[in-house]
């Protein structure tokens, strides 16, 4: 079975100013979702974005972003696809565990013998 990877943002927080800049994102929490369309495994990140020295060419003020610009933000920073390397093959041994899980069945315990 095929495993997809999806993503979500979960939190943003902001500096009120950094310079002459107001609300400048400076961690952005989100998770990497694997499913093998029965189960999910997924893992929290958190990322701290440099504020350093921000471009103005490039600067972009939060109330003209979108949750998806957010997390691609962090996704950038981080090297998704990095990090999606280091994480997929546990991710896709736990989706195969909770997958087996679910074809089990629950056994009355009282109707055991002692």
């Amino acid at each position: 079975m095929s495993t997809s990877i999806s993503f979500n943002l979960i939190e943003c927080k902001t500096y009120p100013t950094v310079g002459d800049y107001v609300d400048v994102v400076g961690k952005v929490t989100w998770e990497i979702v694997f499913s093998d369309g029965v189960s999910f495994s997924n893992s929290l990140l958190e990322t701290l974005l440099p504020v350093d020295s921000i471009d103005p060419e490039t600067f972009v003020s939060l109330e003209d972003l979108t949750k998806e610009a957010i997390l691609e933000m962090a996704k950038a920073h981080e090297n998704v696809e990095n990090v999606i390397s280091l994480m997929q093959e546990t991710h896709e041994a736990n989706l195969s565990r909770l997958t087996r899980a679910t074809l089990m069945v629950s056994v009355d315990v009282e109707s055991l013998a002692d």
